[in-house]
């Protein structure tokens, strides 16, 4: 062998020895983001064990079992024809929820979430991504709707707990799915964010993910993607708006990241499935503690008004978009970003469940005050929203209601967003198999989280 080739052969070993040992600093950097306690559970209550049942059952009941359309979750309980795509990821979720507390046996999960993801896959997409809304009975996209980035989003996360928990078929089919979704397609170059909404009639985008909101899971998706990964531009450029917006409410609370309208449900979509408590990104924040403050804030602010609206008697709070008297509105608590927020005295239930790991004290002992009340549980659990309405010596200028109002309906979303939060608190099933994906680690450590 010539001295030439010999030093070349050296050469090539030294390279693949130190590509092998970056790659092992990597695998062990991703696998410090997932250090949940194995310890973390906690016994729930009656009645927060009946929620969490009523939750599933709200998917077991409302999900479709025709061949055509079998998984597909109804977006509201009065609309038996439609279907959302985030409804069908909580559906899916359901099942592995359904496995661990008995409701249903393993086997029985497995085959649910499969059925499911074969009726995923043969949904009508746009670069992978899904349609807000599905009929619930031909499966065809419904009329005028938009291919959601986010619902899409909604959709993989519940789907992907799903998978990494089932495994086999479920996660092989789970992964096709995944590596359909074309990221670059709905990612705006020109300003490094990500568009809201896409019309495929007009073939249009409109908005932008510009703000703190609920896309976490957006970034984390994308940056794990096995085919169209996007790097940690997306949510480095979005870190760099967030941090320009806080605030606090009074003395009472630590500054923390606001939302445009101040809605509850915010800080706790994203954080239902990624376990922020241990975690920072590369800004230093910690988004669980975030969501902690936040909560609180929304709390604060609705006793403040305690004297104004009756629903906010009895430490009621729990401000976030819901169905409201005059139709969904997007109501909000300060401190927000904008200098007007909704508010007319409706709180909506699945955003104080939705808060149990972030107040819990309060929380549990709100949910036996509302589920006292005959009007507030239901078939299902928790409607959607109420209003007691104005106090009578209120002034007229005063935005609210001025009489008792009760939802007649219950909705998907609210119900998942309940289910999850509810197991997450019991024993941190959904943050667990979720986290312990490697894609999921692998988006995390692309955008830059470390443990603390």
């Amino acid at each position: 062998m010539s001295k030439k080739n010999y030093l070349l052969i050296i050469i090539l070993f030294v390279g693949a020895f130190l590509l092998l040992s970056c790659k092992n600093i990597n695998e062990d950097l991703k696998e410090k983001l997932v250090n949940l306690p194995n310890d973390y559970n906690h016994v729930l209550t009656k009645n927060l064990e009946d929620e969490l049942y009523l939750s599933y059952l709200y998917f077991e009941e409302l999900t479709s079992k025709t061949n055509l359309t079998y998984g597909l979750a109804r977006d509201r309980y009065t609309n038996s024809g439609l279907s959302s795509i985030a409804s069908t990821g909580y559906a899916i979720l359901s099942y592995v929820i359904g496995v661990d507390n008995g409701y249903i046996s393993y086997s029985e999960g497995y085959e649910k979430a499969l059925k499911t993801l074969q009726t995923i896959k043969t949904l009508n997409k746009v670069e992978g991504f899904m349609y807000h809304f599905y009929s619930m009975n031909s499966g065809y996209p419904s009329s005028g709707s938009e291919v959601s980035i986010i619902d899409t989003s909604l959709f993989l996360v519940g789907a992907l707990t799903a998978a990494e928990y089932f495994k086999d078929e479920v996660l092989a089919l789970f992964l096709e799915i995944y590596d359909a979704v074309n990221w670059n397609f709905y990612f705006d170059t020109s300003v490094n964010e990500y568009y809201m909404g896409y019309n495929p009639s007009t073939k249009k985008f409109s908005g932008h993910w510009d703000r703190y909101s609920e896309q976490h899971i957006i970034y984390l998706l994308a940056a794990g993607s096995r085919t169209y990964p996007s790097g940690s531009l997306p949510y480095s450029t979005i870190l760099n708006e967030i941090v320009k917006h806080k605030g606090q409410f009074n003395q009472e609370t630590e500054e923390f990241y606001l939302t445009w309208g101040g809605q509850l449900f915010i800080n706790q979509y994203s954080n239902s499935y990624i376990y922020f408590d241990n975690i920072v990104d590369k800004k230093g924040i910690n988004w669980f503690l975030n969501s902690v403050t936040a909560t609180q804030a929304n709390y604060l602010y609705c006793q403040s008004l305690n004297t104004t609206y009756k629903t906010f008697q009895n430490n009621v709070f729990g401000v976030s978009a819901s169905d409201g008297p005059k139709g969904y509105k997007a109501y909000g608590s300060r401190p927000c970003e904008t200098l007007k927020n909704e508010i007319d005295g409706t709180v909506s239930p699945y955003s104080i469940i939705g808060s149990i790991n972030y107040a819990p004290e309060l929380v549990i002992s709100l949910t036996d005050y509302l589920a006292s009340n005959p009007k507030i549980f239901q078939k299902y659990g928790f409607i959607s929203a109420y209003n007691l309405g104005l106090f009578d010596d209120v002034s007229e200028t005063i935005d609210g209601i001025n009489y008792e109002w009760y939802s007649a309906d219950f909705i998907g979303i609210d119900k998942g967003n309940e289910m999850v939060n509810l197991q997450n608190y019991k024993n941190a099933l959904v943050w667990r198999t979720f986290m312990s994906n490697k894609e999921v680690q692998e988006g995390l450590y692309i955008m830059g989280f470390k443990k603390i």
